[in-house]
């Protein structure tokens, strides 16, 4: 899945759910291994995706800090003259 489709997923997620998905694909990043075997059972995991959706979640949550640190102004031109030419 592209990182675009990430971002539109991580944007309907809850704050405490977005926390936690970036807890959980943090610590998949850290556990070192791409693939291992036990036996007959594979198990791989897409380091690349795990980094794609950890960057998508990442950008979601900094999208919703600045959208609360946004300010508005407000310009009153009330009391100015216009010139006369």
């Amino acid at each position: 899945m592209a990182v675009s489709d990430w971002l539109e997923i991580y944007r309907a997620y809850s704050g405490a759910d977005l926390d936690a998905e970036m807890v959980s694909l943090q610590a998949g990043l850290k556990g070192g291994f791409a693939s291992q075997g036990s036996g007959s059972v594979q198990m791989a995991r897409d380091l690349a995706e795990l980094r794609d959706r950890l960057r998508a979640a990442t950008r979601v949550k900094g999208e919703r800090a600045n959208r609360t640190m946004a300010k508005v102004a407000r310009v009153d031109f009330s009391g100015t003259r216009t010139a006369d030419f």
